[in-house]
């Protein structure tokens, strides 16, 4: 399903893998240029999602971070942009192995689960979104 919008055509396959660090971004005081292009960026995917040109697919490592935010504001936040998916990435053997290797080369635990999925399933992901603009 294609859809035009100023010239650009958005297909509904592109995925987005966040972290949560992007979740939160838009909730982020905005003094600095970069946190207010990254957090513009953010909402602007959000409003794709919204209009269905794009989908979020979050994984247990998410929900697991959103879980232990002790903040209701963020903890709602994330709650929300995670409940839109329609898709769960759940931990596979192949995922945890790789992520092992990760936690050998110094990459805490959340980040090599995070950095597995998004490099196996070769989804656009929030961290292509804040550093190609």
């Amino acid at each position: 399903m294609y859809s035009a919008n100023r010239n650009l055509c958005y297909k509904r396959e592109h995925r987005i893998y966040f972290d949560i660090c992007a979740i939160q971004r838009p909730l982020q005081t905005r003094t600095h240029l970069q946190v207010a292009l990254e957090a513009e960026a953010v909402l602007g995917i959000l409003a794709l999602c919204e209009d269905r040109r794009v989908e979020i697919v979050p994984s247990d490592a998410l929900m697991y971070e959103t879980e232990q935010n002790p903040l209701p504001v963020r903890w709602g936040h994330s709650s929300a942009v995670l409940s839109k998916a329609a898709h769960h990435i759940k931990l596979s053997d192949e995922a945890e192995k790789r992520a092992e290797e990760f936690v050998a080369l110094r990459i805490k635990p959340l980040d090599a689960l995070h950095r597995c999925w998004r490099k196996r399933a070769r989804w656009i992901t929030s961290v292509d979104v804040m550093t190609d603009y």
